[in-house]
């Protein structure tokens, strides 16, 4: 059985995969240590260096890496670029952090996909945990339709030509 939590474009996602019967076992303590996450000093400090390193560092990127985040940029309304998201690191705090965890888990929006080999009742056990424990535990209020906005993309029409230039500091 094997787990990850990562950032999706709404918030965090959680895959978990293997042929065992203590996968919502596995989830529910996932799901705990999200809602009672304990942010050290210590390993915040080293992160943000690690991500101001890494945001100085973008125009030292591979160019499909490069040109892969300038069309995120132009094509996605809610992206930011390198330079934005460096800027506002100074802003950055294990205080700002807990803070926003704590808001950002006030209003939830609980998306799953089942694939393998579930039962129904399955599913329905695996929903109830979620919402037990992100709703009704953590006190969280389901988001209103109107507040789940999905990222809008541009349709580039066909035969008309469109650039964006960057320049390299370097």
């Amino acid at each position: 059985i094997s787990y990850d939590v990562s950032q999706d474009d709404s918030g965090f996602a959680i895959r978990i995969s293997g042929f065992n019967n203590k996968q919502i076992v596995l989830l529910k303590k996932i799901l705990e240590h999200v809602i009672k996450l304990d942010v050290k000093e210590d390993r915040f400090s080293v992160n943000k260096v690690e991500l101001e390193e890494d945001l100085k560092n973008s125009d030292l990127r591979e160019p499909y890496q490069q040109v892969g985040e300038l069309k995120c940029n132009v094509m996605f309304e809610k992206e930011w670029s390198s330079e934005e998201r460096l800027e506002y690191t100074n802003d950055l705090n294990v205080d700002s952090l807990k803070s926003f965890i704590c808001e950002f888990l006030k209003s939830i929006c609980i998306e799953c996909l089942f694939c393998g080999n579930l039962l129904e009742d399955d599913v329905k056990e695996i929903r109830a945990a979620l919402e037990n424990v992100l709703l009704e535990e953590n006190k969280a209020k389901p988001l209103l339709p109107m507040q789940h906005l999905l990222a809008r993309e541009y349709k580039l029409k066909k035969n008309i030509p469109y650039t964006y230039e960057k320049r390299s500091k370097i």
